[in-house]
């Protein structure tokens, strides 16, 4: 199951098997993640630095895992970076990996988006479907269902089952 934990201050997705990045690389979908946070981390880390990471997260976006997407989206906006490209190829791309998101990696993704003020009703309508799913009721928790909400309060979006 996925986790969340604070490093820095800062959420960071983890997994079952540990923090995203502390094992071995997992491939380029995972290589361009734990990019991204260790540039979400620098405070110095150059305007150029984060484009050609875009560039290379667009070109990765079919090969990331639902926790590499998860940290991608964390880092962007740790960084307070808007990447509009990166963020439609993720809306369309979220929805193909929903199986391998657990409640709180939804409510991260779907934060992230609202707080890049990305606007994508297909992508927060299939996220939320599967976050109150009755499958994943056991994760789902009070603080959860605040975070779905206020990601679409912030987007402007509505879902029934809220």
């Amino acid at each position: 199951s996925d986790q969340l934990l604070r490093r820095n201050g800062s959420l960071v997705a983890s997994s079952s098997a540990g923090p995203v990045g502390s094992a071995a690389s997992g491939g380029v979908g995972e290589d361009v993640a734990k990019a991204a946070w260790r540039l979400a981390c620098t405070p110095t880390a150059s305007h150029s630095a984060w484009e050609s990471l875009e560039d290379r997260a667009i070109d990765a976006c079919s090969s990331l895992r639902g926790k590499d997407v998860v940290l991608l989206l964390h880092a962007c906006t740790v960084a307070q970076r808007r990447p509009r490209q990166l963020l439609e190829k993720l809306a369309a791309e979220i929805p193909e990996k929903l199986p391998q998101l657990g409640v709180a990696s939804l409510c991260v993704c779907l934060h992230a988006f609202a707080q890049m003020r990305v606007r994508d009703g297909k992508l927060f309508s299939a996220a939320t479907r599967r976050a109150l799913h009755p499958d994943l009721r056991l994760e789902l928790e009070p603080s959860h269902v605040a975070s779905l909400a206020y990601s679409h309060v912030r987007c402007v979006l509505m879902d029934k089952g809220l």
